[in-house]
């Protein structure tokens, strides 16, 4: 995921940590609309998993984790979007547009903020 290195050392150790720790879980992905919303599930025996300790705040429902900006060389792969976390777990990335004809070759610049409303320990 290239939006992870612009955005991990904006977080908190334990928090780095769980995102890491969940991502790497992760093993369904769904691509939406071109690739404009993309899911992300940890699935073991036909059920989407979440794991309590892999939680990055204990705040219930959608919460903003973070905003991006892309830049690039191609108008087609300058992006904008958001990493959403539901019931504390990061669970998908919502895009301005499709990706699913983007080129990171022709990526420049990544710039990631945390969402105001982020706290690890809500």
């Amino acid at each position: 995921m290239i939006l992870k290195e612009p955005l991990l050392p904006q977080l908190l150790e334990v928090t780095r940590q769980r995102l890491e720790q969940r991502v790497n879980l992760i093993n369904r992905i769904y691509r939406l609309d071109g690739g404009r919303e993309i899911i992300g599930y940890h699935v073991r025996r036909r059920k989407s998993v979440h794991l309590d300790e892999l939680r990055l705040t204990l705040a219930p429902g959608e919460v903003l984790l973070a905003r991006f900006t892309i830049h690039a060389t191609s108008p087609m792969s300058n992006l904008k979007g958001k990493i959403v976390l539901v019931n504390g777990q990061f669970s998908f990335i919502n895009f301005n547009n499709p990706t699913e004809h983007a080129d990171l070759a022709e990526v420049k610049l990544i710039e990631v903020k945390i969402g105001k409303t982020f706290d690890p320990d809500a």
